[in-house]
């Protein structure tokens, strides 16, 4: 009878960060639907709103991962490896913001900045197990595309 209670607790918490991960999705998704940064910015504030979009994804799915593994849904180990792939992506998003600043002279060290970043996040799923992998592949998709308004 416990292990049945135990399988329900386990579920029910799944089911309830699957809900959490999945509404967060929807409302990132859509916040994210807005591509282009507000008119009325100069050419530095749009640089800076879409390198905050790339920060912002990037703390969100840290987040989910040290949600998930309080919850049980990701295990030590695979919550580990997506907060480490997160801080190398973090540390180089502010390179990237540093890049973008400089110029046109700055052109290598932003294409090495996103190119670390984009590779960091994409290992991540490759290192989890198929459910964790569903869980944290919405987030990084965020993140990627998000990546991909600064190129």
């Amino acid at each position: 009878m416990k292990s049945i209670r135990r399988l329900r607790s386990a579920h029910n918490r799944r089911s309830l960060l699957a809900a959490w991960a999945l509404a967060t999705t929807v409302v990132a998704a859509g916040c994210a639907g807005r591509i282009a940064a507000p008119p009325q910015l100069s050419t530095a504030g749009a640089i800076a709103f879409h390198v905050d979009r790339v920060i912002r994804g990037i703390a969100a799915l840290q987040q989910v991962a040290i949600d998930g593994e309080a919850q049980k849904v990701f295990s030590t180990m695979e919550a580990r490896a997506i907060v480490q792939a997160t801080e190398i992506a973090a540390k180089t998003g502010v390179e990237l913001a540093q890049a973008l600043r400089a110029g046109l002279a700055a052109q290598d060290a932003k294409e090495k900045a996103l190119a670390t970043i984009r590779q960091a996040l994409m290992s991540v799923p490759k290192q989890l197990s198929p459910a964790a992998r569903q869980t944290i592949e919405p987030y990084v998709t965020i993140v990627l595309v998000s990546l991909m308004l600064l190129e």
